[in-house]
This record gives C-alpha cells, sequence and structure tokens, in this order.
C-alpha cells in the first residue's frame, strides 16, 4: 500500500476515533497556563535537557541555548555547524553536544568551551562536505568518564569526558540511535538490528527484523528494570524482549512514536489513531483518539504527555499541532494547540513544568526556519522516577533513567 493512501486512510481512522470518543472540545481545549514562550533562531530539533540549578538546555538547526527557569536566555552557543539531536547534561554540569560535521563539543555550565572533538571525517561530496557519521545522535552517559555516540555510518563512537579522546572499544556496536544505558553499564543500540552491549563494548546478542524478504528496522527502544527491553518495529508490530534478547511477546500495530514505560511496567507507545497502554504480560489495558501520536513523557503523578498532528486543517490550510495531557486511565485532560510541530518528546522539571519546542519549515502559515520552546504551568510532581519515563531516560538526556545513580 502507497504511503499517500496509507496516510488518507490513517486520517479517515483518525477522524472516526476522535468523534466515538465522545470527547467535548471545551474540555480537551482547555489547556493549562502557558508559563512562558521563547522564540528561537530556527527550528528547535530537540528535547530539552535540564541540568539540576534547573537550567534549560535546547538545540536549534544552528545554537545550542542555555534559559533560565524564568524563560530569559543565559547563552547561546554556535557550533559552526547544523544541529539535529539533543544536548545532554553530565553529571558534572557540563554539557555535550554533536553536530552534523561529525565534531562533539563540551561546554561549561557558563557557555565556555571546554574542548571539542572530532569524532567522524567531514568527506568531500557533490554539494560540498558530507559527515561520515551522518546524523549523529544525542551523547549518553557510559561507564566512567566515557560518553557514548550513535550514528549512522561508523559504530558505537566512545569518547573521554575529560580530554575528548577518542576510544574505540565500541567498534562491534552500530546503529543510528543513542543507546539506552543500565546501572551496570551495559546498553541497547537500536537501528537496523537491535544490539545488547556491556560496558567493554562486547555485544551478547543481536536481533534483525525480517518478514522473510526483506529486513525492517527497529525505532529506539526504552528498557526497564526486571529484563524489560520495548521496541517497535518497522515490521508492523511492536517487540518485547528480555535481557538475553528473547522475545517476551508482540503487539500488532503501526507505530508512530518510541515507547516510554511507567514506574508500575505499563508501557506506552503511539501509532497513527491514537497513544496505547500495554501492560506489563502484552495486554492492551486502554488506547486514547491521539492523532499520530509522537513520543510521550510521563509524570509522577501518572500524567502522560504527547505530542500530537491533530485531525483536520487549520485557516491557513495547514495542519493542527497540540500537547495532549492524559491521565492514567487514558481520558483526557487538556489539549494544547501550539504553532508548529513539535518533533520531539517533552521534558518535564522537579516543580512540574513541562517544556518542549516546536519546529516550522513554513507550511502552516508560521515563519519558516523557526521554533519555539513552550514552558508550560503543571503540578504534576515532575518526572516519573523509575521504568523510562521519557526520550533519552533522564532529564539530563544522559540514556539512563532516573531511578539510575
Amino acid at each position: 500500500m502507497g504511503r499517500n493512501r496509507l496516510a488518507f486512510i490513517s486520517s479517515s481512522c483518525m477522524l472516526l476515533a476522535l468523534l466515538a470518543c465522545g470527547c467535548k472540545k471545551s474540555v480537551t481545549d482547555q489547556g493549562p497556563p502557558i508559563k512562558w514562550q521563547f522564540s528561537a533562531d530556527d527550528e528547535i530539533v530537540s528535547t530539552p535537557a535540564l541540568s539540576e540549578d534547573g537550567t534549560i538546555y535546547f538545540t536549534s538547526r544552528q545554537s545550542l541555548y542555555a534559559l533560565a527557569p524564568d524563560g530569559k536566555m543565559k547563552w547561546r552557543y554556535f557550533p559552526g555547524a547544523e544541529l539535529a539531536s539533543s544536548p545532554m547534561v553530565g553529571p558534572e554540569g557540563n554539557i555535550y553536544i554533536v553536530d552534523a560535521g561529525c565534531v562533539m563539543h563540551a561546554l561549561h555550565p557558563d557557555g565556555s568551551q571546554r574542548w571539542i572533538a572530532q569524532i567522524g571525517a567531514a568527506l568531500p561530496s557533490s554539494g560540498g562536505l558530507a559527515a561520515s557519521c551522518g546524523r549523529p545522535a544525542t551523547p549518553v552517559r557510559g561507564v566512567g568518564d566515557l560518553l557514548l555516540v550513535g550514528n549512522f555510518s561508523n559504530s558505537l563512537r566512545a569518547v573521554d569526558t575529560s580530554s575528548g579522546m577518542i576510544i574505540d572499544q565500541f567498534k562491534d556496536v552500530y546503529g543510528p540511535d543513542s543507546p539506552e544505558i543500565l546501572e551496570t553499564g551495559s546498553g541497547v543500540e537500536g537501528g537496523a538490528a537491535l544490539q545488547f552491549f556491556d560496558s567493554a563494548g562486547r555485544v551478547s546478542w543481536t536481533v534483525r527484523l525480517s518478514d522473510g524478504q526483506r529486513s525492517s528496522n527497529f525505532r529506539t527502544a526504552a528498557i526497564a528494570k526486571g529484563g524489560v527491553i520495548a521496541v517497535a518495529g518497522w515490521d508492523g508490530k511492536f517487540h518485547v524482549f528480555d535481557f538475553d534478547g528473547r522475545t517476551k511477546w508482540e503487539f500488532p500495530g503501526d507505530w508512530t512514536a518510541n515507547p516510554v514505560i511507567a514506574a508500575d511496567g505499563t508501557i506506552y507507545t503511539g501509532n497513527f489513531v491514537g497513544v496505547v497502554a500495554l501492560r506489563a504480560d502484552g495486554a492492551q489495558i486502554w488506547k486514547a483518539a491521539v492523532p499520530v501520536a509522537g513520543a510521550p513523557a510521563l509524570a509522577a503523578d501518572g500524567t502522560i504527555y504527547v505530542p500530537s498532528q491533530d485531525v483536520g486543517k487549520g485557516k491557513n490550510g495547514g495542519n493542527l499541532f497540540s500537547l495532549y495531557a492524559l491521565n492514567p486511565q487514558g481520558a483526557i485532560k487538556w489539549r494544547l494547540p501550539v504553532d508548529a510541530l513539535i518533533e520531539h518528546g517533552p521534558a518535564i522539571a522537579p516543580d512540574g513544568t513541562v517544556y518542549l519546542g516546536t519546529r516550522s519549515d513554513g507550511a502552516i502559515g508560521v515563519r519558516p526556519h523557526s521554533g519555539t520552546l513552550y514552558a508550560i504551568g503543571e503540578n504534576n510532581g515532575g518526572l516519573m522516577r523509575g521504568g523510562w519515563p521519557k526520550s533519552y531516560g533522564s532529564a539530563a538526556n544522559d540514556g539512563r533513567a532516573p531511578s539510575a545513580p
């Protein structure tokens, strides 16, 4: 089935699902207060990373921003090449980003540069320069002083945080994603294959998807204690493996979001017509009509925040984009329309504030190459502890669960 036909069918299903849910517009559109909005110099391409002092870090295509909790800019850093991944905050408070030229930048909390490291070559191409690392992923915190960076073209790169030196011990781990790291230092990497590796880079097992004729890729996984690796595949299935690579269960669907895992083991993920809640044994608990659901984030009180592309068109003919808040039973608490696409998942601060960024290419009437960071006031207890509650695990985007040391 062609993508256009699939999109038409999916949109029709979304509309029917929304009509069937019986939700009143006056309830779902009654959103929370927006504390402030910040206009970036370009499209926002990241899940915000939060430091312990409350600073909010996020990336546009051109810059890394540091904002105070009141929305005032503390500083801005220009890496000199385009950005396409999220920042990460280390336990010492330093910030790490990787640009499209395969350069990792390490910054002090005041925005001054610590070091830069070339993690791949910039190769000549017909259009100028092409990065040998493809599109690098968000760095995550490995064992000791190592940062791990997934990329599209090479093996996982390990970088020493104190010096920026490249350590070549993960050459057998391949994948474009940011890996998820367990307390033991072992990790999971997705992409063309799902791999489980130890802290020294030794691969324990590899799982590949195939329908018998062609291979399929994995999306980014979520992990949890007790041996749970939850990951959507491009094969029309949601997969859950244990830490030995054995399939625990599968659930059919065409998935549009990476999953999150609640502290009680409930798994939330999204498809074209809504958000699905799955029990730890694979049974469906509920589904909620949140069309074209993006990457969720879970608060301590159980609230599920989900980016969405709404059914219908705005006055200017463009699509509508929103952030939904669901309660743990799947009921819609509110819907907050935003100015453009929310490409990456939200972040949740300890005081309950929800941060998310948008990106506009100009197709929906908003100024092209622009982005807005929203700060939304909520009383939700902060980010959920335990499980895997958001993209990149913790509020720092360090690839570890919030409860990990």
